[in-house]
């Protein structure tokens, strides 16, 4: 049986420069409001700013329990992107929220 972190947390690998390229050319940052996330216990239901990717989810650090929701809000997520988006996905992972 998978675990509820396994279900709604993946890691996928993302290498060579085209494909980082294109993971960051799909990302949008989206409005969190009515998005739960699970955590050990029970959810959380952040809200913000994030990262989301049409395939892949939201993105989130490997130590996180939510989505990646920077103290810059929408203002950092955009001067992410505005100077070229992430180098490495190795650190990250991809959140489903719960249905």
């Amino acid at each position: 049986m998978q675990s509820n972190k396994n279900k709604y947390r993946r890691k996928i690998s993302i290498t060579g420069a085209h494909q980082i390229q294109a993971v960051n050319a799909a990302l949008e940052i989206v409005k969190l409001e009515f998005q739960r996330f699970t955590v050990p216990g029970g959810y959380i239901k952040p809200t913000g700013y994030a990262f989301k990717h049409p395939e892949y989810g939201y993105l989130a650090f490997n130590d996180t329990t939510g989505p990646y929701n920077p103290c810059g809000g929408k203002n950092a997520l955009e001067e992410i992107m505005a100077t070229g988006g992430f180098i490495h996905f190795d650190d990250m992972v991809w959140l489903s929220p719960m249905q």
